[in-house]
């Protein structure tokens, strides 16, 4: 993929996934933690840990990488919230911290990422999730674990007055995109929050 996808832009803001690490972007740095750092102003470095709040004024690109876990962004009232959401973050519901629910967010935004029926899990990540059994699948004899749905969900439920949109792209489905699951690949796509 050479050209960005576009997943969501207005007047003030453009929101793309590449394949590439483009230039000048600050990005996380992720580490699958439930880590939400508040930062007035962005440095020229990497920034927080698996989450990040900014003013919507920032002029510099804001990147969250993944290779298969969901990018998310929040857009609330004058700021900004991005954040890189794995099984392990969405296990400790870093989606719905009480610090994005601060800024009031109006409209939400995921990327692509690995999509519910590429999810395979094994018997024994079912205790990782006792409270949503409901989300697991079983195929033939492959377990699978529908992770976007139960995101979707969560947001649907914890912000039920914002715009809620979840690509239908998945990582590994699509090999233009890098995915770990697919060939334990060290390259990452990126989510690029941009001022207009």
């Amino acid at each position: 993929m050479n050209n960005p996808i576009i997943i969501f832009e207005n007047k003030d803001f453009r929101l793309s996934f590449e394949t590439s690490r483009p230039k000048n972007i600050l990005e996380l740095n992720q580490t699958h933690s439930k880590v939400i750092c508040q930062i007035e102003e962005i440095g020229n470095s990497s920034i927080g840990e698996d989450g990040v709040i900014f003013s919507c004024d920032n002029t510099k690109k804001v990147a969250i990488k993944t290779a298969d876990c969901a990018p998310l962004c929040f857009i609330g009232e004058g700021k900004v919230a991005m954040i890189h959401a794995g099984w392990r973050g969405i296990q400790q519901e870093i989606h719905l911290d009480r610090k994005i629910v601060k800024i009031k967010p109006h409209t939400i935004i995921t990327g692509p990422s690995i999509c519910d029926d590429c999810f395979q899990v094994t018997s024994e990540f079912k205790e990782e999730f006792p409270s949503h059994q409901n989300y697991f699948l079983q195929k033939n004899k492959n377990l699978f674990f529908k992770i976007k749905s139960l995101m979707k969900d969560q947001l649907e439920l914890k912000y039920p007055h914002s715009e809620i949109m979840v690509s239908n792209e998945c990582t590994l489905c699509r090999p233009n995109f890098h995915s770990y699951r697919r060939d334990k690949t060290t390259l990452r796509n990126y989510t690029i929050f941009q001022k207009r």
